[in-house]
């Protein structure tokens, strides 16, 4: 297949970020769950020990129809990681270009997409887990004995 010929000036995707597990509830902007029922929807957080401010595990990753034209994408994330420029290659093991980080706060990812024709693509990305968390927010029990441990939580019908 000529890629040259299937794309053009833009690629078919679109950055999801979540805080539920996709490998677990899917990789849509919103969680797949059953409905009607107590589920366990685990998603973890961790307090600093430093200044006790909850850190959230996030899911970075592309979605849709043109996800086998990529090669390689570069996650810059805010100035405050200790790293904050992350290239992750698409791999069998990794088709979706995931990248996990922990992070407390919202701010924008800018998102660079390498396809396999050596064309760039430069997108920015707001994270929006947080509307995952306010959507929840009530539904949600969280386990919060050891300040040090990796939470889970479970939602409640």
């Amino acid at each position: 297949m000529n890629i040259d010929n299937t794309v053009k000036d833009q690629l078919n995707l679109k950055i999801i970020d979540t805080v539920f597990d996709p490998a677990i509830y899917g990789i849509e902007e919103r969680p797949v769950l059953p409905r009607n029922s107590a589920v366990d929807a685990k998603f973890d957080i961790y307090m600093s020990k430093q200044d006790a401010t909850v850190h959230y595990k996030v899911w970075l990753f592309l979605s849709g129809a043109d996800l086998p034209f990529v090669d390689y994408v570069t996650y810059q994330l805010h100035e405050s990681f200790v790293e904050p420029l992350r290239t992750i290659s698409r791999t069998p093991s990794n088709a979706d270009c995931r990248l996990v980080i922990w992070t407390w706060g919202i701010f924008q990812v800018n998102v660079t997409i390498y396809d396999k024709n050596g064309r760039v693509y430069v997108l920015t990305h707001q994270l929006n887990y947080g509307n995952l968390l306010k959507e929840y927010h009530g539904k949600i029990n969280y386990n919060h004995e050891n300040p040090e441990a990796t939470y889970g939580a479970t939602l409640v019908a």
